[in-house]
């Protein structure tokens, strides 16, 4: 009995040494994967780090040829190597564009391999990594290994190899190479793979880039050429285009605008519109772009006038009269950023309307006095027609009975026919030399000079003696005259007029009383007062009218004394009246007025 169970407890004993001797078996291998696991995650970590310093290293940079060589740089922070090299595709054919650690040989030298191509279907690694997309790792090369006898690598004993990979496309290779056999595995290779895709990545940025940058470049260049095109059309254009800003400062001003005003755009840049206008409407511009307090910007636009015209002050100080047409741009938020104003010089255009308006008003004035002088010709000829019908009527009637009996007449009445002969020669004479004076009045051009009244009044007596006499007129005169300004010859014919109608008109016998005064306005007013019967108001109102008798019932004057009178005296700077009326004894009183020398008058 005790035999046995001693044998039951030997065996109960093997049977828990050999399963302790499982479990120490079992915790050993779990210690070896537990170690391989640490192992490989301290890898993965180190990959992930290693990923992740040179993908911050690689997308650092968007310039293309930084980022190529980079990527070679940083590769051996992931997989460890003795070369390498970057590879880009183009159709079928895989380019060198970097590479690392190359032995140079004749069959390899610097130039050869930067400008190596590789036939992607005559490369087996190549054409199998680009077919599956996935990386390749070659532990060891088989004897003739195309990759290793390329450029006569034939120290390569480990190589591998991964695609460079964008939007599901292989457009390069990463190869790594070296010297030692079974050097590089498959892991080498997914780390190879990992950091790829960080170069491809890193390339697309760079590819979006420079897409980017060709198309802001492209943009800049439209840009520029619809600006210079712009710029070419308002340089060459007739009109003056300028540019504001919201405050009302000069950004633009084209060639017309430097051809008008003289000034160049240098000159004008930033400076304010209103310095180039003239004060008012200075003043105008400057309310229009500048208010306290500030208001909306859509303000600017109602106040801004549309269409104006204004003058635009030249540097030489001229002014150019200038038609506006105002336009606003505004910005992004609907606010005015540019107030562009052009114009038209329209200078020439107001002046030659102006010198129309001026020629028709010349012309109106021309064709007045033309109605005027075609009346005083119409008025001429009845006057002349009339005046000298009597004494030419009376010389030819005198000269037929002289040329039929002049061999029977009496001496007496033969000298008496030849003395009326003589008075009609002389009013003839008369009649025309004052048509002549009246002519001259008009057209003479003279120049105002102090004059001797009273010797001036003595040489009208002295012409009119003959009259005084057969009339047996009284007249006075004053024992002084003032010294006025005027011209002599054509007072004295305003006397010898004013004298011959008060001889004419005036009392029976005429009593004539010649004066003058001086007046506030710094004139001198010359008159002479009969005693006749005195004028109506009609008789007044045509009384310097030109080529009309004073009476024409009552006495044989000619017409032309008074209308000369006024005319002379107009031109000398005076002025003519009558003060009379319809009364039996009250007489009338004729003036003219001259200013007084010496006087600003």
């Amino acid at each position: 009995m005790t035999s046995k169970k001693e044998a039951q407890l030997m065996a109960e004993i093997t049977a828990l040494q050999q399963r302790i001797s499982e479990l120490e078996l079992e915790q050993q291998q779990r210690e070896v994967e537990l170690a391989h696991w640490l192992a490989a995650e301290r890898e993965n970590w180190a990959l992930a780090d290693a990923l992740n310093q040179t993908g911050a290293a690689i997308g650092s940079t968007l310039r293309g040829e930084e980022v190529l060589d980079r990527i070679l740089d940083e590769m051996s922070r992931v997989v460890a190597c003795d070369a390498a090299c970057l590879l880009l595709i183009q159709e079928d054919v895989a380019r060198v564009y970097r590479w690392r650690g190359y032995v140079y040989t004749e069959r390899a030298t610097p130039k050869e391999i930067v400008s190596a191509a590789f036939k992607i279907d005559r490369m087996p690694i190549l054409q199998t990594v680009r077919e599956t997309g996935r990386p390749l790792a070659v532990a060891q090369p088989a004897h003739g290994d195309a990759w290793v006898h390329k450029f006569g690598k034939i120290w390569v004993n480990s190589y591998a190899c991964a695609p460079i990979r964008s939007r599901g496309k292989v457009v390069g290779f990463l190869t790594v190479d070296s010297e030692t056999a079974h050097f590089f595995e498959p892991a080498d290779a997914n780390s190879l793979q990992a950091f790829a895709d960080q170069a491809a990545l890193a390339l697309e940025n760079v590819g979006l880039h420079n897409r980017v940058r060709e198309e802001i470049i492209r943009r800049l260049r439209a840009l520029k050429k619809e600006r210079n095109f712009i710029s070419t059309v308002l340089g060459t254009a007739d009109a003056l285009v300028v540019a504001l800003d919201r405050e009302g400062r000069i950004v633009h001003f084209n060639r017309a605008c430097e051809q008008t005003s003289g000034y160049s755009m240098a000159e004008v840049k930033n400076r304010y519109v209103w310095e180039l206008l003239p004060p008012e409407a200075a003043n105008t511009a400057q309310a229009y772009f500048t208010n306290s307090p500030p208001k909306p910007a859509d303000d600017l636009s109602n106040r801004l006038e549309s269409q104006f015209e204004a003058y635009l002050i030249t540097k030489t100080g001229q002014q150019r009269l200038i038609a506006w047409s105002n336009a606003t741009l505004l910005d992004k938020t609907g606010a005015i950023e540019y107030v562009i104003a052009t114009g038209i010089d329209i200078t020439k255009q107001k002046q030659a309307e102006m010198a129309l308006r001026e020629s028709e008003e010349t012309l109106r004035l021309q064709n007045e006095q033309l109605q005027v002088r075609n009346r005083e010709l119409n008025a001429y000829a009845r006057t002349v027609a009339h005046d000298l019908k009597t004494p030419l009527g009376v010389l030819t009637t005198m000269a037929e009975v002289l040329a039929e009996s002049y061999t029977t007449i009496p001496p007496e009445q033969l000298g008496e026919y030849l003395q009326s002969m003589a008075r009609s020669g002389r009013k003839a004479d008369q009649i025309v030399e004052a048509l002549l004076l009246l002519a001259g009045v008009r057209e003479r051009t003279i120049v105002l000079q102090p004059i001797d009244m009273a010797g001036i009044v003595a040489e009208a007596l002295e012409r009119l003696a003959q009259p005084i006499k057969e009339y047996q007129a009284e007249i006075i005169t004053p024992a002084t005259w003032p010294t006025v300004l005027g011209y002599a010859p054509w007072v004295e014919e305003v006397w010898v007029n004013y004298l011959s109608n008060g001889l004419k008109y005036g009392g029976q016998p005429p009593r004539l009383e010649l004066g003058a005064i001086l007046q506030d306005d710094g004139m001198v007013r010359f008159w002479i007062k009969d005693n006749g019967p005195g004028l109506t108001p009609e008789a007044q109102a045509q009384l310097f009218t030109e080529f009309t008798q004073l009476e024409p019932d009552r006495a044989d004057g000619y017409g032309l004394g008074l209308s000369i009178v006024r005319r002379i005296v107009e031109k000398l700077g005076g002025q003519v009246s009558v003060e009379s009326q319809d009364a039996p004894g009250y007489g009338s009183i004729f003036s003219f007025t001259l200013p007084l020398a010496g006087s600003d008058a």
